[in-house]
């Protein structure tokens, strides 16, 4: 709740962290879509540069995510 409240913060410096600890939040819950969201935020509004490898990393993440779920299918459907 701490950082939900400071990713509106006048600074932008600290707003722009505030959401990208919200994407670390989110991506250990495993809310790979809200912890995209969050580092998006991040960047776009905030101008962080170093979420740029993290986004990227959460893009690969959900790919595979969907790449497994993909291949759960197949193997349920064999069977």
């Amino acid at each position: 709740e701490i950082w939900r409240g400071q990713t509106t913060a006048q600074k932008e410096k600290v707003a722009g962290r505030a959401c990208f600890n919200m994407a670390l939040a989110a991506e250990k819950a495993g809310d790979l879509d809200l912890a995209i969201n969050w580092i998006e935020k991040a960047y776009t509004q905030y101008g962080m540069k170093k979420s740029l490898r993290y986004r990227d990393e959460l893009y690969f993440r959900k790919a595979e995510e969907a790449r497994l779920k993909e291949q759960m299918k197949s193997l349920e459907k064999k069977n």
